[in-house]
């Protein structure tokens, strides 16, 4: 081996160092912004849930479903069926 070659060998293995240390925190970085997409998306996927739930219930009420109305005037506003009692819980 000739001092070239170990020149050689000595430069390559300082960059492959400095690319192990420059990409060690890029990779972090990428499975922590992995891990808060995973977060968000689930959390998306429970807010369009959500909406579609809520969607139904305006349709259901403009509609003038009976059974939607009635549920209603009783969770909202406490009304209530003549000859029925009302409990209000805290």
């Amino acid at each position: 081996m000739t001092f070239r070659d170990i020149l050689l060998i000595i430069v390559c293995l300082l960059m492959f160092g400095a690319a192990f240390v420059w990409l060690t925190p890029a990779l972090s970085d990428i499975r922590n912004l992995q891990e808060e997409l995973h977060t968000l998306q689930m959390k998306h996927e429970a807010q369009e849930q959500e909406v579609a739930q809520l969607q139904k219930e305006i349709d259901d009420l403009r509609s003038g479903k009976p059974q939607a109305v009635e549920r209603v005037a009783r969770e909202k506003f406490g009304y209530c069926r003549p000859g029925e009692e009302v409990f209000h819980f805290e």
